[in-house]
């Protein structure tokens, strides 16, 4: 039971160490997604490049797993099913890139600006400005 739950806090501690290594604050984890899990961060950091600075301080912090993301799959652990996906974080991240490039940014409202893309061993980050609800 001491190792599950040793290893169950390192899985914790992992993300929000390696957010803070990049200039980000865990702030809270908004949901699982198909390979990996989405968090609200507070940038700490100034970033060299104007026009990828969010408005606010708050980001959006997408972790894929590369294990899953290599494999192309996703696992459901409440029913044991693995699925074949056609989600790739690597080309969301260079499509957002493209679309909130400083030519098409002031045209677009509802599509979070891209930030940066970041890796550790394990995941993939891609940090994108936070959209507050209207």
């Amino acid at each position: 039971e001491a190792i599950i739950e040793q290893k169950s806090c390192e899985i914790i501690r992992e993300p929000k160490s390696i957010l803070f290594k990049h200039g980000y604050q865990y702030i809270t984890k908004i949901d699982n997604t198909l390979q990996g899990e989405l968090f609200k961060a507070k940038m700490n950091k100034k970033l060299s490049i104007s026009h990828n600075k969010p408005k606010k301080s708050y980001v959006i912090i997408k972790k894929t797993s590369k294990q899953l993301h290599s494999r192309h799959i996703s696992i459901d652990h409440s029913m044991n099913v693995t699925y074949c996906v056609c989600e790739d974080a690597l080309k969301e991240a260079k499509i957002l890139q493209y679309l909130t490039a400083p030519k098409y940014v002031e045209h677009i409202v509802y599509i979070p600006k891209f930030i940066e893309i970041f890796e550790s061993k394990r995941d993939y980050y891609l940090v994108m400005e936070h959209i507050e609800d209207e």
